[in-house]
């Protein structure tokens, strides 16, 4: 019975051995072929010889001819599992992360079915396995979860919810496609039209109404004359037929120093300063000197930097005029003034953006434009094409230099940031003025406190309240112990009942030698005065309160 089934694998071309390895051995164990995969032959016994040219004979019909060129010097089926266990088998830890990485990155894609996809995570899984690599349960279950798109998100928390012993890669994938089936039918259940309930008549879907609507103002379909384009005024331009986030306008404005291209052209002028390095991988001019620029706009914003950690602060952009030794004169725009940069750069790309190619041969860099081609910087040393360009020192900043203390006292004293953003120049000389008004006076002592129980009352009324209390209360009388902080309210209906409340308060407390208060004139109406008088204790301010 055996002996007449056919057993059908693909024969082995160079890939996924692992898989292939498996059926073979499958099968051989079948045939009873399965000690001829790991040992010869026994040449004395015929038996062996014979069933060992079976598993011979076998093993080549599940190689491909590409494969069996590479084994012609192997006669036996032993040799030839272990040669092709040994070349194609990668169980190497290379091999283990990249499988890995594999799996991490690996992402379901709306065409592909739940079951397709958990088809390529077993797959990869396999291959692990075949590593020798032990992966459980919960590792499979991590690597699908992580795998799904934002559809399934609702399921991901309903299984992360789920007490740890119940979740299994079996509940898993039976969730999975539960899920798919749900979100298939929820799809097919929107694209249909659905049926008005007070009538057989079915309610039109919203594409059929666009494709049926006529405006009445434009005579075009689509749309209705509420929406119409033709009624909408741009607030920016101005104009009808659409809306400013339409507006065409908009992107004719000039962009921002960021987006901005660098412009290189040609005038008079000269002087002596550092070189400047031709970077061609910088995005734009670049300049760390303040005093180089002739013009210089105040922005703000980030530059990164590969020899800095952090993105270096961007002060401004300006012009900066300057020549070459040999002669030629130009003019950089749009530099950005970075105080913080170790160095100054010209970029190639923003040359390039002005019309302008650069051309780096035999260790020089050359400008060619339409009229004019000239040497703009040679290789040193140290692999820098550094240029001879010279800026111009610009009497502007040696102008600003000088005024700068000026515009300090002209615009209130005001601070470096706030003249920075103004796009004036900034001084760091010392000034008398803001040092004095800056000066704080010594902060006024709360006297010493006293030693003894309920020598000295602290007192004060609040009011009117409102709403008032059911018996009609309205203010609120505080007495504040100086030595235990403790506080004592009481309520009353109007301030002249305070000189009966105090009346009351004495006379529980008679120890009390001296009321302080602010002053106000509940305080010092003749009534409490004179119950103070008869009771010996002394009524006055605070010594930081102000006299009404």
């Amino acid at each position: 019975m055996d002996a007449k089934l056919k057993y059908y694998v693909d024969q082995f071309d160079g890939a996924n051995f692992a898989v292939w390895g498996r059926r073979i051995e499958s099968i051989f164990v079948a045939k009873n072929l399965d000690k001829f995969l790991s040992k010869e032959a026994d040449e004395t016994k015929v038996n062996e010889v014979s069933a060992c040219k079976k598993a011979y004979a076998l093993m080549l019909s599940f190689l491909s001819d590409k494969v069996l060129l590479s084994l012609s010097d192997e006669n036996n089926c032993a040799r030839i599992f272990q040669k092709l266990k040994s070349t194609y088998l990668k169980d190497g830890a290379v091999n283990q992360i990249l499988i890995r990485k594999r799996l991490a990155m690996l992402k379901k894609k709306k065409e592909v079915s739940v079951q397709e996809h958990l088809n390529d995570v077993n797959g990869l899984v396999n291959q692990l396995k075949s590593c020798g690599v032990k992966i459980s349960d919960m590792d499979i279950i991590v690597y699908i979860l992580m795998s799904l798109p934002p559809e399934y998100d609702s399921m991901k928390s309903a299984i992360e919810k789920q007490p740890s012993e119940h979740v299994s890669l079996q509940f898993v994938v039976s969730r999975l496609l539960d899920a798919e089936a749900l979100l298939k039918d929820r799809w097919v259940s929107e694209t249909k039209a659905p049926r008005s309930e007070s009538s057989n008549d079915v309610a039109f879907s919203t594409n059929l109404f666009r494709r049926t609507v006529v405006c009445f103002k434009c005579n075009k379909k689509g749309h209705i004359a509420r929406f119409c384009d033709k009624t909408v005024v741009c607030h920016d331009y101005g104009k009808l037929g659409h809306k400013k986030r339409n507006c065409r306008n908009l992107t004719r404005k000039k962009p921002s120093f960021k987006e901005e291209a660098a412009a290189v052209s040609f005038v008079v002028d000269g002087g002596e300063v550092k070189n400047f390095i031709i970077d061609s991988g910088a995005t734009s001019h670049m300049c760390s000197q303040r005093e180089w620029f002739e013009e210089l706009k105040p922005s703000s914003g980030t530059v990164s930097c590969a020899a800095k950690s952090s993105p270096l602060e961007v002060a401004g952009t300006g012009v900066i005029r300057g020549r070459l030794k040999n002669g030629q004169e130009f003019v950089l725009k749009n530099v950005l003034f970075i105080p913080e940069l170790n160095g100054n750069l010209i970029s190639v790309k923003q040359i390039q953006k002005a019309g302008y190619s650069v051309l780096f041969r035999d260790n020089k860099a050359i400008v060619k434009g339409k009229n004019k081609t000239f040497v703009l910087c040679e290789l040193n040393s140290k692999g820098q094409y550094v240029s001879d360009f010279i800026p111009t020192v610009s009497n502007t900043f040696v102008a600003e230099t000088e005024e700068a203390e000026f515009w300090h006292r002209r615009l209130g004293h005001s601070g470096n940031h706030a003249l920075r953003k103004l796009g004036l120049s900034t001084s760091d000389s010392f000034c008398e003025n803001c040092v004095l008004a800056k000066q704080s006076a010594e902060p006024i002592g709360k006297g010493n406190r006293r030693r003894e129980n309920a020598p000295m009352i602290h007192s004060d009324l609040c009011g009117p309240v409102e709403p008032a209390t059911l018996s009609g209360e309205r203010y609120v009388l505080t007495f504040v112990d100086d030595y235990s902080r403790f506080c004592e309210v009481r309520l009353i209906k109007k301030k002249s009942d305070i000189a009966v409340e105090f009346k009351k308060f004495l006379k529980v407390n008679d120890t009390v030698k001296r009321i302080r208060c602010d002053n106000a004139k509940e305080y010092v109406s003749g009534e409490l005065q004179k119950v103070a008088r008869n009771a010996g204790v002394e009524i006055g301010p605070c010594p930081h309160i102000l006299f009404r």
